[in-house]
């Protein structure tokens, strides 16, 4: 409020706030728990507008706060969402958009089971996917009943939910709290667990048998390595072997060393980047009789392997079954996709029937062989087109494949 002078009297004007507000930075967020997603920013307004979409595209306005953090629990899990926010001022004036995010809901991941893998070793099994990067030394640290504190010195991921730490000093018998700071899942949810005891026992390796690490070769191929020297025969054994959902086996052989066995499936269903989580599970597998003959643990983190990935660019997608017989299959997936994808079925014709998106990160989406108007596809020779998309749904690149389809 000002005044001016005019002859023998004051006149009083209020000014109004016409400024327009800085555009919002430092916007970030991620899935809280199971229930909430959160996002945060640096707050120099009053008042923040949100905006949100399932599309980059199609942002619409469905709240608004006076914090520097908003919280939705209108969400669906397994779903990506799309977000933006904008400043006001008390005196109604808006900024730009913030930088649009996108947020994955899932329910973030945390330790389920551990394995004191060595005098200073230990490998970490998670409940969802973790960053496939090496992780900041300094997220990892034990402490001991005295109050030491044991840095470590190598963090490397063994799986796609699994971790092999490094310490900096050889174990001694007993409970340590192994800490965990700064450290996120695959799409970035701070893990849960900040803190949990471990116990380690006096010969602690020469009482257990588990798969130390394993690697994808190809969508048919794996490789295992145990920690111990293996007993061939039970390891040889394709009974012992059992996946959800069902795969079967074509051969299994050993892998030059007494430790690493190659596993080959047959022409079916194949693992990786196919949008559905296979999961095998060992049992009655042992160790030689030369370390113990050890019974590996059945459902435990060193028995159960999971193979789900994305892949890194669209040059090797592919469609299975191929071809897919409609009577039979009724779907097909598009596998090995990147993280978020955009695919367009075009039929035989060359008009676009179907548009889909693979953005859950697990590197494959279904198709129910129905095109928008719901009518089950012809047979013919189908093209897809494939848009590998960044986190901002921007195309990174684009390709174009076919598969059949027989009535």
């Amino acid at each position: 409020e000002f005044g001016i002078a005019l002859n023998d009297r004051f006149h009083f004007y209020e000014k109004s706030d016409v400024s327009i507000p800085n555009t919002p930075v430092n916007f970030n967020g991620y899935s809280l728990d199971k229930n909430t997603l959160y996002m945060e920013w640096k707050k120099e307004s009053p008042q923040y507008l949100i905006y949100k979409g399932a599309k980059k595209e199609s942002l619409l306005l469905v709240d608004s706060v006076s914090t520097g953090y908003y919280k939705d629990t209108s969400i669906s899990t397994g779903k990506n969402y799309f977000y933006a926010i904008k400043a006001r001022t008390t005196g109604g004036q808006l900024s730009q958009y913030s930088e649009i995010i996108s947020i994955y809901h899932h329910a973030p991941a945390k330790v389920w089971d551990y394995i004191i893998s060595g005098q200073n070793n230990i490998s970490l099994y998670f409940t969802e996917r973790i960053k496939t990067g090496a992780a900041e030394l300094s997220s990892f640290s034990l402490k001991t009943d005295a109050g030491q504190v044991i840095p470590a010195i190598t963090c490397i991921p063994t799986g796609e939910k699994s971790m092999l730490i490094n310490f900096s000093q050889s174990l001694t018998p007993g409970t340590y709290v192994l800490q965990m700071k700064n450290f996120s899942d695959y799409y970035g949810s701070p893990v849960t667990d900040t803190s949990f005891p471990v116990r380690f026992a006096a010969k602690q390796t020469d009482t257990l048998f588990y798969v130390e690490s394993f690697q994808l070769l190809n969508s048919h191929q794996f490789k295992m390595v145990f920690n111990l020297p293996f007993d061939s025969a039970s390891v040889l054994n394709s009974a012992n072997y059992s996946f959800s959902p069902v795969n079967f086996i074509e051969s299994i052989s050993l892998d030059g060393i007494n430790r690493s066995v190659l596993v080959t499936l047959k022409n079916g269903r194949p693992l990786g980047a196919t949008g559905i989580e296979s999961v095998l599970y060992l049992s009655n597998i042992y160790s030689s009789a030369a370390s113990g003959r050890i019974a590996i643990k059945n459902k435990s983190a060193g028995s159960v392997l999971v193979f789900s990935k994305n892949a890194e660019n669209i040059d090797n997608v592919y469609a299975y079954p191929n071809p897919v017989q409609v009577n039979k299959n009724n779907t097909v997936t598009f596998a090995n996709l990147p993280k978020y994808a955009e695919i367009h079925i075009f039929a035989p014709t060359g008009t676009k029937i179907k548009t889909i998106n693979e953005n859950d990160g697990n590197g494959g989406v279904t198709w129910d062989l129905k095109d928008e108007t719901g009518a089950l596809v012809q047979s013919g020779i189908y093209f897809f087109r494939v848009r590998q998309l960044d986190d901002n749904n921007e195309e990174l690149h684009n390709k174009l494949f076919k598969f059949a389809v027989i009535r």
